[in-house]
């Protein structure tokens, strides 16, 4: 994905995913429950773990594929320096946050 605006990122329907993909499902959904376990150990719950979650509940269940890209990611390249701050501080904050605590802050790259 070459965007950066949160509102153009893909999602999608876990409705579809069950009757298309149903065992990758089950591996997202396997991956989500440790992350999301991990990150509950780290901050508790509430908004800022929701927004790191692989799926959205509202308005439809689906899954983000950005944020699964992010967790799934060695590198998370913003291609221009403009955009790499805008996934840094808007798009990923939350994501930028947890690998800068990590001691990971190079994980967002500008190449």
């Amino acid at each position: 994905n070459h965007t950066v605006m949160p509102e153009a990122l893909e999602k999608w329907p876990v409705q579809m995913m069950e009757e298309l993909l149903p065992r990758h499902l089950q591996i997202v959904g396997e991956i989500n429950l440790r992350w999301m376990s991990e990150l509950s150990k780290k901050y508790g719950g509430g908004p800022k773990i929701w927004a790191m979650s692989l799926f959205q509940e509202e308005p439809i269940k689906a899954i983000r594929m950005g944020n699964i890209a992010v967790l799934g990611s060695g590198k998370v390249n913003g291609v221009a320096a403009i955009h790499t701050e805008i996934v840094k501080k808007e798009t990923f904050a939350e994501f930028y946050e947890y690998f800068c605590d990590r001691g990971e802050k190079d994980k967002f790259v500008n190449m």
